[in-house]
């Protein structure tokens, strides 16, 4: 077994006895099972709802089990909190007179997971050696330790979850094969006599590709940014100084809890939805015999509907709809970011906040052909907008709505989509005429969609829209900010955000915080251009204030560092506050350590070559962090003090 390769550190290896310990022995542990997650359709979406439990929690580890009940679904215990380098499958899991784990009363057990510690700087110190990459995989990889374990507990749980950190997540499914127990027979010799059993973590995971199964179920740059099987030519990634990945990176398909109505399941996608600000759109699975409707993970990139980026295919498995499932309908939502040459100049936030006419034509094209060919109604597809609103929208097949999305007779695109941009058509007058040729719902409201129910050819956009609450008037900017500040600082529940005005008298007032459903804090909620008219008498808009969501990241900076990362302006903001200055000239931030920000834009030789690293690319101004800064910051390159 001496050419089979492993992961070995002396920290890891050392914790070999005790987490024998505590996972084949105790006898007569009598334990409360903890609270189930919802149920899903299979056991790597129940991990996936663990590992987002865990999510950055990690200086200790924390574990559970993956429960199946003879209905077929799957439930996740919820995340137990361990000793820093080990978990104890006891305290979630009974064991018998002698040692062996206890199946809970109506289920059986189909997996353990557990998380690993953030403990760059523990490993670094005792593995001097190894390059920064090769401490990153091994926290993101199951020790020797766990190999050992894995196999040990194969007899009670043959699957094995690993939630690393920034999102990864691994599956090792024991093989019981003669090679998997000589590789942790030697494991475990070579452990308590001290030794390494391999020198190079690529080595490890080598073999642990060889002898069971490993699968990457979440990926990150660790992993090469893809998700799928590990195999025995794996090879550890090459840092860059510059990365540009998703934060979510999902192995498809995979699907959120399931619900008992499809109300239910559209609005566990519309939680699940507003976690991004890219493009995304799903699909909604009903089953054929029972009341049960699932939802898929979202898929990123261009609206195309296409079915395969959901029910990939691989070498030896074509991409299939799960047995006894149907489709009951589609989702979509489009990114928070626009390209300013793809909105028109009136009606922007309608515009904005419904779909992009090429999108809709195409999600209408993928729910005909869904219902077949001889429906008189395709599966409905669910519309997620930026300002929060869902709308339902069934196609009715009739030529109206065929000419209504037609393509351009020349070039590409559609013809509506050419006369919105150019003005020739309003936003507000394409939505009641979609509403006539084909049925547009409002399920949850915001804003612009402030009315439940079927939309009208009378529907007119911001029905109701009330002007905003102000706060007691200030003598400075600062002031008003403050006050504002007091009410959202920490609050993570959402993104807030609002207006600073200044009135005649030169006294300030800030608009009552708002909350959003994005990252990011777009100002034009507050009052959209639409009802500029609403703008309080004699005042002028002279500062924005916000929160934003912190997508927390472990990439082994020093905590002041980090600390400094997670309380400041992201490049993009820094880039949209110098692009409005002449609306608004002061920014402030609303840290969630307690700071308020504030940054003045100064157009000065700084501050415009400044923008060069903090502006999207020209060519693709939607993608905000797509920018130098950004990815240089991901790529751990230049510290965020720099």
């Amino acid at each position: 077994m001496a050419d089979l390769p492993s992961l070995i550190k002396d920290a890891i290896a050392m914790d070999y006895t005790e987490n024998r310990e505590k996972r084949n022995a105790h006898p007569n542990v009598r334990t409360v099972l903890p609270t189930l997650s919802p149920a899903f359709i299979n056991a790597d979406d129940a991990a996936r709802f663990a590992h987002q439990l865990i999510a950055d929690y990690r200086t200790v580890e924390y574990g559970g089990a993956i429960l199946q009940d003879t209905q077929g679904r799957y439930f996740a215990t919820r995340p137990v909190r361990g000793r820093q380098s080990s978990f104890d499958p006891t305290l979630v899991i009974s064991t018998d007179a002698k040692g062996m784990f206890i199946t809970p009363p109506g289920y059986t057990c189909v997996a353990l997971y557990h998380s690993h510690p953030a403990n760059y700087d523990k490993l670094q110190g005792v593995l001097k050696s190894w390059p920064p990459q090769d401490i990153q995989t091994a926290i993101n990889s199951f020790s020797t330790a766990d190999m050992v374990l894995n196999r040990l507990n194969a007899y009670f749980a043959v699957a094995h979850y690993l939630s690393g950190v920034n999102g990864s997540l691994l599956k090792y499914i024991a093989s019981g094969s003669p090679l998997e127990e000589a590789l942790t027979e030697r494991i475990a010799l070579d452990t308590s006599e001290g030794k390494l059993t391999f020198p190079t973590i690529a080595q490890y995971i080598q073999a642990a590709a060889r002898v069971g199964t490993l699968r990457v179920i979440q990926s990150t740059e660790i992993w090469g940014a893809k998700p799928g099987l590990l195999r025995g030519d794996f090879k550890v990634f090459t840092p860059s100084e510059s990365l540009d990945i998703a934060p979510v990176i999902v192995q498809q398909p995979a699907f959120g809890p399931i619900s008992e109505s499809i109300e239910q399941a559209v609005k566990e996608m519309r939680a699940r939805v507003n976690q991004t600000s890219d493009s995304v759109y799903g699909i909604i699975l009903e089953h054929k015999g029972q009341p049960v409707f699932v939802a898929s993970e979202p898929v990123s990139g261009e609206l195309d509907f296409s079915l395969s980026k959901i029910f990939p295919s691989t070498a030896s498995t074509p991409g299939l709809i799960p047995p006894y499932y149907e489709v009951a309908g589609l989702y979509c939502r489009d990114g928070f970011y626009r390209d300013p040459s793809l909105v028109p100049v009136q009606e922007p936030s309608v515009f904005k906040n419904f779909l992009f006419p090429q999108a809709l034509a195409n999600g209408v094209k993928a729910a005909q052909a869904l219902a077949g060919p001889s429906a008189a109604r395709a599966v409905p597809l669910f519309i997620c907008t930026t300002d929060g609103a869902v709308l339902k929208y069934v196609s009715t097949l009739t030529p109206a709505e065929q000419t209504l999305l037609a393509p351009l007779t020349e070039g590409e695109g559609l013809a509506i989509t050419r006369e919105l941009l150019s003005g020739v058509t309003l936003t507000s007058a394409f939505i009641r005429e979609l509403s006539r040729v084909g049925e547009l719902s409002v399920l949850h409201t915001s804003d612009l969609w402030s009315r439940e129910g079927r939309v009208t050819p009378a529907w007119q956009p911001y029905d109701g829209f009330y002007r905003r609450a102000m706060s007691p008037s200030f003598i400075s900017a600062d002031d008003a900010a403050r006050y504002a500040h007091e009410q959202i600082a920490g609050r993570d529940d959402k993104v807030y955000g609002g207006l600073i005005y200044q009135r005649l008298d030169n006294r300030f007032v800030a608009t009552e915080p708002l909350a959003c459903h994005n990252e990011s804090f777009d100002p034009a909620c507050v009052l959209p251009p639409e009802l500029i008219a609403l703008t309080p008498h004699g005042c002028a808009v002279v500062a924005v204030y916000h929160t934003h969501r912190v997508h927390p990241l472990w990439l082994w900076r020093s905590a002041p560092q980090e600390q400094v990362w997670r309380n400041m302006l992201e490049p993009h903001e820094l880039n949209a506050a110098i692009r409005d200055r002449e609306w608004a000239s002061i920014r402030y931030f609303s840290a969630r350590n307690g700071t308020l920000l504030k940054y003045t834009p100064s157009d000065s030789p700084l501050e415009r070559a400044l923008r060069t690293q903090i502006a999207p690319p020209v060519e693709h101004p939607e993608n905000v962090r797509r920018n130098a800064m950004h990815m240089t910051l991901r790529a751990n390159s230049i510290k965020p003090v720099d």
